[in-house]
């Protein structure tokens, strides 16, 4: 009888991650596609939130974004991921094979997303659609316009 209780606890919980708070959106593969080499957040809620301090985790490896930055609410911040050369923002070597990320506050006591991701072929990343939406999709670079970069919604390969 109690085995409904956990899986209606964790989707009342997404719910209400989707609904306000801060968001992993999406996950973006390097042009090879052999590591992600930047993690979109996503502020939800209604007022802005500085990321200095944020974890991500993934399995047993954990990150501290150290440096200083606002995202306003309805906007995103891009984070660059990697390990060695320049500083990157969350130091962690994602693979593209797929994971889950766990983002936590500076506290690293209170959960804020739970974020999994697929195997990321060539050129492509996966995020939320729309953004800080529940249902993921593959997205493909199609190029700059601007001085941004333009993505389109692919779908599953």
């Amino acid at each position: 009888m109690r085995a409904w209780a956990i899986p209606l606890l964790l989707l009342g919980t997404r719910q209400l991650l989707a609904q306000g708070g801060l968001l992993i959106n999406e996950v973006i593969a390097d042009d090879d596609a052999a590591r992600v080499c930047a993690i979109e957040l996503f502020c939800a809620g209604p007022g802005a939130v500085q990321l200095q301090g944020y974890r991500i985790a993934a399995g047993t490896r954990q990150a501290v974004i150290q440096r200083e930055l606002l995202v306003q609410a309805g906007e995103v911040a891009l984070l660059t991921v990697g390990t060695g050369g320049d500083p990157p923002d969350v130091e962690l070597d994602l693979s593209t094979k797929g994971a889950t990320l766990l983002l936590t506050d500076p506290s690293g006591t209170i959960i804020q997303d739970v974020f999994h991701y697929p195997e990321l072929p060539v050129g492509t990343s996966w995020g939320r659609s729309p953004d800080g939406g529940l249902k993921g999709t593959y997205f493909r670079r199609v190029g700059m316009e601007g001085g941004e970069e333009r993505v389109e919604a692919v779908g599953p390969p």
